[in-house]
């Protein structure tokens, strides 16, 4: 399963909707691609959260959202390791 970019635009605009606190999203990886047009869809969601309740939020988009998300802290480091 993956999501294109309006897919992607629906999905944050429910978010935002629903978020009664503010928050600072960054995408990251393929999302960020995706949302910028340079890639088709992405397999998952990655962001990283700068301001806001990371716990609050991975609720929300549990519900929200049958799609991998990763959220990723202020400050993470995060990355993927492949077996060449």
């Amino acid at each position: 399963m993956s999501v294109d970019h309006s897919e992607l635009m629906d999905f944050l605009k429910k978010l935002d909707r629903k978020l009664h606190d503010r928050y600072v999203l960054a995408a990251a990886g393929g999302t960020a691609l995706t949302l910028h047009g340079l890639k088709d869809s992405t397999r998952d969601m990655d962001f990283v959260v700068d301001s806001g309740n990371v716990g609050v939020l991975r609720t929300l988009c549990d519900k929200l959202c049958d799609m991998r998300i990763d959220l990723f802290g202020s400050g993470m480091v995060f990355l993927e390791q492949y077996a060449f």
